[in-house]
């Protein structure tokens, strides 16, 4: 960072509270403190510069209670934190999410319990934050079970959660925060169908050929018109556009078909 000085002296510049030089920069093997002599934790993102802002630790020479290094969350940074659940690739779908609730890929030393290593997971998602009862989590695959580790709880506990299959995904619901993977396993049932499933698609306005609509915010997809959510499309996405009613669009997110708010959305194209 730059500092200020006198033109002979050079005296570094501390980053200040909500700096984007905090918690920026990865560390560096063989260094142990700043300028000053105050410890980097050697597990913990550094700050960029010759000082680091004094923080609590971060518990960097503990194992986690499974043996493993201690692995800390991923950065957030400015991104609101429900936009890391809305960007982890069309693979994964978390649904039913609040403003709190953040979300990352966990890699095979980041598994917070040994028998989930064992499991062999084809895809882990760790969830944290505020989050809310039924928060659905969506694998894409034709089958599947889904094992989930209660992070919030030690020692941690590994259990297996009730899967169905929905759009093409196998899908469960958590209560809490904690680390969800699919793993080997049958076809699941499908979901229950919803009232609002039961209405016919001739009910649901005209087919539309042409039309793609650009996204003004972060918008829940349900499956019918002010129906249950199924999903989430990110801020700023350009979606196909298959239906429209009155104030709904239903368009396709990366193969999840369901309906949007037309209110929220910039219509391009022949949309009706």
């Amino acid at each position: 960072l730059p500092g200020v000085g006198d033109g002979t002296s050079f005296v570094p510049l501390v980053p200040m509270g909500g700096s984007p030089a905090i918690n920026a920069a990865p560390p560096i093997k063989g260094i142990s403190a700043d300028i000053r002599g105050t410890p980097r934790h050697r597990s913990c993102r550094w700050d960029i510069g010759a000082y680091e802002v004094p923080e609590p630790p971060c518990d960097d020479d503990e194992d986690d209670e499974d043996g493993g290094p201690y692995i800390p969350p991923t950065p957030v940074g400015r991104t609101a934190p429900t936009s890391t659940c809305l960007l982890l690739g069309p693979e994964i779908v978390v649904s039913n999410l609040s403003g709190g609730t953040s979300c990352r890929l966990v890699q095979p030393s980041g598994y917070g319990h040994h028998d989930l290593i064992a499991a062999m997971p084809s895809s882990v998602v760790d969830i944290w934050g505020w989050v809310t009862p039924d928060t659905q989590v969506c694998f894409q695959a034709a089958s599947g079970a889904i094992r989930f580790v209660d992070t919030t709880v030690s020692p941690r506990t590994l259990t297996s959660l009730p899967a169905f299959s929905q759009n093409g995904m196998v899908c469960a619901k958590i209560d809490g925060a904690g680390q969800v993977a699919l793993v080997a396993g049958p076809v699941p049932p499908a979901a229950a169908a919803s009232a609002s499933q039961a209405v016919s698609e001739a009910e649901m306005g005209e087919s539309l050929s042409g039309c793609m609509v650009k996204l003004d915010y972060s918008l829940n997809m349900r499956d019918a018109p002010a129906g249950d959510k199924i999903g989430a499309a990110p801020y700023d996405s350009v979606l196909t556009a298959l239906r429209r009613t009155v104030g709904w669009f239903k368009v396709d997110y990366h193969g999840l078909q369901g309906w949007i708010a037309a209110m929220y959305v910039e219509p391009i194209g022949a949309c009706g």
